[in-house]
């Protein structure tokens, strides 16, 4: 989150940030986006999908370590889509190769990501931790993308 900011606030590396799902955004659009859509869409709906229901299921029939290496593995996988629909997108990663290395890269990081969190719900004991640090995580990015962008280039202006 700290590279995303730092991104944000060179001039060099603003480009980087340049997504276009969020460049259509106005600024109620965006807000809607950060403070609804992120929070309630996606990261409830992962946390308790993937490290309250599924983590529960995989210790019943798993020792903790696996359990916890089965869930991140899926929660990786579950991030597929959403990585080369957003290379797409950003018309990033042109040739096959390209995009299945981003992919393949994106969904290991993400399974990295994944047991972080599982980690902070076995040792916390609660959804709050979790749920905390990947909504950070999520906001971080479209937040750092409309800061990247220039006054003048936000839609109604």
């Amino acid at each position: 989150m700290a590279v995303i900011g730092l991104a944000a606030l060179t001039p060099a590396t603003r480009p980087l940030l340049n997504d276009q799902r969020i460049a259509g955004l106005d600024r109620r659009q965006l807000a809607c986006h950060v403070l609804l859509r992120i929070p309630v869409g996606t990261v409830a709906w992962e946390e308790i999908a993937f490290r309250g229901v599924l983590q529960a299921a995989l210790r019943r029939v798993l020792a903790e370590p696996a359990a916890t290496a089965v869930g991140s593995a899926v929660f990786g996988l579950w991030h597929i889509r959403p990585t080369a629909e957003a290379l797409a997108v950003n018309r990033l990663a042109a040739g096959r190769g390209a995009r299945i290395t981003a992919v393949t890269a994106v969904a290991a990081g993400t399974a990295g990501a994944g047991a972080l969190l599982s980690l902070l719900r076995e040792r916390s004991g609660s959804l709050a931790a979790p749920v905390l640090l990947h909504l950070a995580a999520n906001c971080a990015a479209p937040l750092a993308s409309a800061l990247a962008r220039p006054a003048d280039d936000w839609p109604g202006r």
